[in-house]
């Protein structure tokens, strides 16, 4: 039994796996777990109610975990603050800490030399070349994280000033500022020039891409420009390779859909596959089964999509909602 949890700025994703079966066993859903975006604390509480959901009965006990957390692997501060939440989290048992981006590497392209840009809360690339992982970006939201779902709620509400000052037409934008923080206009963006939740503004881009499969276009060019720029990523990476490579967008931005994809794909120039964000916790998955000294193949990565898919049918709502950025 393998526990695999992916933790990050908006989510937590713990997912159980059983090697007898073949099959997820189970999943938990639960709040943000980077500690450089929420207290340790709170980083803390939710990776155990991510366990717990995803263990139901179960103990953790006898099982091969394995972490994944945004901001580990960035510094040594940043290592010694993960390493000790998640001693504290395991009380003394046998665990395995990684970045999560790692996870998304190792879930897209498992372990061959490639690339993958992974456009989620904020971005970051990593590619293998000759077995070592590499990275490009990963800045952070003030002046970096392109493509991802806070720079597109982030781009979303410039263009929504823009309508409002009657720079730019129509008023859509400003419409979708108010009911995402049911405020008026200007007393939404002086809260968020107050504050600065990256969370909370990363949660509005879904709806940015609701309104762009609607028609809008200022929606519709904010997923274009983000496509642009993931492809330009994808491409700054793979142009490092002699011989194709395999190539991937792992994120909750793929949920805008094919308005973002078709401009990836059109500008990347070869195959590009797609993951969403909550795919991750199968990298952890394929690391420790590797090492176990097992075949971690696509096709048994493919089954635990499947797997996980089903099962968020049955989840909460709110929990799909205000984690996952999925609207039913």
């Amino acid at each position: 039994m393998i526990l695999s949890v992916d933790g990050g700025a908006t989510k937590t994703f713990a997912t159980l796996f059983n090697d007898r079966t073949g099959e997820i066993g189970g999943i938990g859903i639960s709040g943000p777990s980077n500690y450089f975006s929420v207290p340790v604390p709170v980083a803390s509480n939710n990776i155990n109610d991510a366990i717990k959901k995803a263990l139901g009965s179960g103990k953790i006990e006898n099982l091969d975990v394995i972490f994944g957390i945004a901001g580990y692997g960035d510094s040594q501060t940043a290592d010694s603050i993960g390493t000790e939440m998640v001693n504290g989290i395991m009380k003394g048992k046998d665990f395995r800490l990684e970045n999560d981006g790692t996870f998304a590497y190792r879930m897209a392209n498992l372990f061959s030399d490639g690339a993958i840009f992974a456009p989620g809360t904020g971005s970051i690339g990593i590619y293998q070349e000759n077995g070592i992982l590499k990275r490009i970006g990963g800045w952070g939201w003030f002046a970096g994280d392109d493509g991802s779902a806070s720079w597109i709620a982030k781009r979303a509400i410039t263009l929504a000033e823009n309508q409002y000052d009657g720079i730019a037409d129509g008023s859509s934008l400003i419409k979708l500022v108010e009911e995402y923080y049911r405020n008026t206009f200007k007393e939404a963006i002086n809260q968020l020039e107050s504050n600065h939740p990256k969370r909370e503004v990363a949660m509005m881009a879904p709806l940015v891409s609701e309104l762009a499969r609607q028609g809008d276009g200022s929606a519709m060019s904010i997923l274009m420009e983000a496509g642009t720029y993931d492809a330009a990523a994808l491409n700054s990476m793979l142009n490092r390779f002699k011989n194709p490579v395999k190539a991937s967008i792992v994120g909750g931005t793929v949920r805008a859909g094919n308005i973002l994809l078709d401009v990836v794909r059109k500008n990347v120039g070869q195959r590009v596959s797609s993951y969403y964000g909550y795919d991750v916790c199968i990298g952890g998955i394929a690391i420790l089964y590797k090492e176990l000294g097992y075949n971690f193949t696509e096709k048994l990565r493919d089954s635990m999509i499947k797997d996980i898919d089903g099962m968020l049918e049955d989840q909460d709502p709110e929990t799909l909602k205000n984690y996952l950025g999925i609207y039913k």
